[in-house]
């Protein structure tokens, strides 16, 4: 080995916190600046020349024999000898290589470990009771969510009838507004119904979303479609429904069933923070999404808007922003309408927008023209 290779061979072992020492003849040759450190002494050279095994005290431990690992204490001027551990890393040829480490910072570090052994152990005694709880409160919600779905269809149930007995004639003649009113509220109540036979299946599936029907679909006739539900609605709030299509559109497959429900959640809870006089916009847009073509669509209010702190929280179940715990709710909302888009291959967010209001965004993926080629 070179003279530049020992130096730096002799630079890594003096900057190690271990002690080593070569050892001729019994006779220390060369110490470490670690080993003269644990020593108490200021210059490695002080103990060189010395009788190796001169360094140590019993202790109680045992002399170090120069072949098996041993515990002993090295001698200090002055001062107790310091608990040390003494291994022969290289037993071969006539110059013996030591290492000494020191015992105190080692049982600091085992203590250390058997701390954080507990402590990890009693965080998952926690993480355990953790799941059980959520299991629970998921099987208790899966139950209420059953309960409401059934309790809720009879008098939606009631309400249809009544609607068709209404725009049967039977009970009196209606004028145009009236029979458009109550064709509405017939509409209406069949999506309710459908939407409350998916939460009674998805209840016993664990999910809140149920089988999709998915067909190319138009986005532009389901913003008309809400148009006639919501308008109403919304006037009684004093808001106004505007929308704005993009032209060329890319074709998208959706459930339209399914995607009129996420925009319902969306444009609902748009009007409980849109200041009265204003406007709840739907917007869509050809807009790509990691390299793939897509459609956006957004619902937008100039309510107080979501924090961002809690713009992906938003999205969880029964957790509620700041906005949605002053407007009411359960928290459900949202949640369903992600798990809408993402059973489409979608992603639903709330942009970060810098003008006052809040908007929420959904991506669809555009139909791959590739795989119309395979059909």
């Amino acid at each position: 080995m070179s003279s530049p290779d020992l130096e730096m061979l002799r630079r890594l072992l003096d900057a190690s916190p271990d002690g080593h020492a070569l050892v001729r003849d019994g006779e220390v040759v060369w110490v470490s600046a670690g080993l003269a450190r644990l020593a108490g002494e200021a210059q490695p050279e002080t103990l060189v020349g010395k009788p190796w095994l001169a360094l140590f005290e019993e202790r109680g431990f045992g002399l170090p024999d120069g072949h098996a690992v041993v515990e002993c204490g090295l001698a200090r001027t002055g001062l107790d000898p310091c608990p040390v551990s003494v291994d022969r890393v290289e037993p071969a040829g006539a110059v013996a290589a030591y290492r000494v480490r020191d015992l105190r910072t080692l049982r600091t570090l085992e203590d250390e470990v058997l701390r954080s052994g507990r402590r990890l152990h009693a965080l998952n005694r926690e993480l355990a009771a953790l799941r059980e709880r959520i299991g629970r409160e998921a099987e208790e919600r899966g139950d209420l969510l059953t309960v409401l779905s059934h309790e809720l269809r009879t008098p939606a149930t009631v309400i249809n009838g009544y609607n068709r007995l209404l725009l049967s004639g039977d009970v009196g003649p209606l004028n145009e507004k009236q029979r458009h009113f109550l064709s509405e509220s017939q509409k209406s109540c069949r999506r309710l119904d459908h939407v409350l036979g998916n939460l009674i299946e998805a209840a016993g599936k664990g999910t809140a979303t149920g089988p999709l029907e998915v067909r190319e679909s138009s986005i532009e006739a389901l913003f008309a479609g809400l148009h006639g539900m919501l308008t109403a609605l919304l006037a009684d709030r004093s808001l106004r429904l505007e929308s704005d299509c993009a032209s060329h559109l890319p074709r998208v497959r959706f459930d339209p069933r399914r995607l009129e429900q996420v925009l319902v959640n969306l444009v609902t809870n748009a009007s409980r923070f849109a200041p009265p006089g204003s406007a709840v916009r739907l917007e869509s847009r050809a807009a790509p999404r990691r390299g793939r073509k897509g459609l956006e669509v957004a619902v937008c209010d100039r309510g107080p808007g979501i924090a961002a702190a809690e713009r992906e929280r938003v999205f969880e179940p029964y957790v509620q922003g700041e906005r949605s715990r002053q407007g009411g709710g359960l928290g459900l909302g949202l949640a369903i309408s992600r798990r809408i888009v993402d059973a489409h291959g979608g992603a639903i967010w709330v942009c970060d927008d810098t003008e006052p209001g809040a908007r929420v965004v959904f991506w669809l993926p555009a139909i791959d023209p590739r795989l119309e080629e395979i059909r």
